[in-house]
């Protein structure tokens, strides 16, 4: 290799460095720009403040049963607009509102059985879906089913998704099941 030819190497690098700063710089701008929409939205709904107020330390709770590679017993549900999971914490029904983070880590738990590396950070506990109606749950519940693991227990009537690592309960739904395949199949 000559002169010309490590030279052109190194260049070569730092161009790929440079564009993926970029790419990071752009990544990271995108993120800010919808955690401060949230923070707008926070701020102008304080019952969504007092809501999620101590969604930190009931995330925190959850963390730790999967460090401890405890089952997860979650239900999902919505609450004026936002939705949750809803676990037992000391014997007390919580509801964790649901972060995009949050989610991740959940199912990447329940799925694979990866503990979370670390806590997302704490803004992230905090900003949560909003406004969010029935199909938030069907997503999820068509999301379930595609991974194979809906379940329907005749006797109570309610669907579970049952994975390795834990449940995740979605109660009696409205529909019969020919109504609910369809609304999964009328979800964009």
């Amino acid at each position: 290799m000559n002169y010309d030819d490590a030279n052109y190497d190194a260049m070569q690098e730092e161009y790929a460095f440079q564009q993926a700063m970029q790419d990071e710089d752009y990544d990271i701008m995108q993120e800010e720009a919808y955690r401060e929409s949230l923070k707008g939205e926070i701020v102008a709904n304080p019952m969504l403040a007092l809501m999620t107020s101590e969604n930190w330390e009931r995330y925190e709770f959850l963390v730790t049963l999967m460090e401890n590679k405890q089952l997860l017993n979650l239900s999902i549900g919505l609450d004026n607009g936002v939705p949750y999971y809803q676990t037992e914490i000391y014997g007390i029904k919580r509801k964790i509102y649901i972060t995009k983070e949050m989610r991740r880590q959940i199912y990447n738990y329940l799925t694979k059985g990866i503990i979370p590396a670390e806590m997302p950070k704490e803004d992230d506990v905090f900003n949560v879906y909003n406004k969010m109606d029935e199909s938030f749950i069907l997503y999820h519940f068509r999301a379930d089913k595609n991974r194979g693991a809906i379940c329907y227990n005749p006797e109570t009537k309610e669907y579970h998704a049952r994975y390795e690592h834990g449940i995740i309960n979605y109660g009696q739904l409205p529909y019969t099941p020919d109504e609910l395949v369809a609304k999964l199949n009328s979800l964009q």
